[in-house]
């Protein structure tokens, strides 16, 4: 499938960080963006289902995934990283909510 052939669906609030990282493997896929959470319609569902190739966020595949054809649809991974030892911090706050609400 070539380039040409996909679409970037996006239902975020800032599609822009994966807007860049697609430029940056030189990428250049045509962007139907819509907004934060969005409610596809059966219309728009349609609309899509005629695409060759869809590439899409793992947000938005798990609401797409029973709507649009198996073969057509594609999604790339979240992955949270921490910065500066955060995941340590992150874990103290977590602890410290958990031991809040045991009490």
């Amino acid at each position: 499938i070539n380039d040409e052939d996909w679409v970037l669906v996006t239902g975020i609030a800032n599609p822009d960080p994966l807007l860049d990282f697609l430029k940056s493997q030189n990428k250049k896929l045509r962007h139907s963006k819509f907004p934060d959470h969005h409610n596809f319609s059966d219309r728009e569902l349609k609309e899509l289902s005629r695409e060759p190739a869809i590439l899409t966020t793992e947000k938005d595949y798990m609401r797409l995934r029973d709507k649009i054809p198996p073969e057509k649809l594609y999604y790339l991974p979240i992955e949270v990283d921490f910065l500066d030892s955060g995941d340590i911090e992150f874990e103290k706050r977590i602890e410290s909510f958990i031991n809040k609400k045991e009490v």
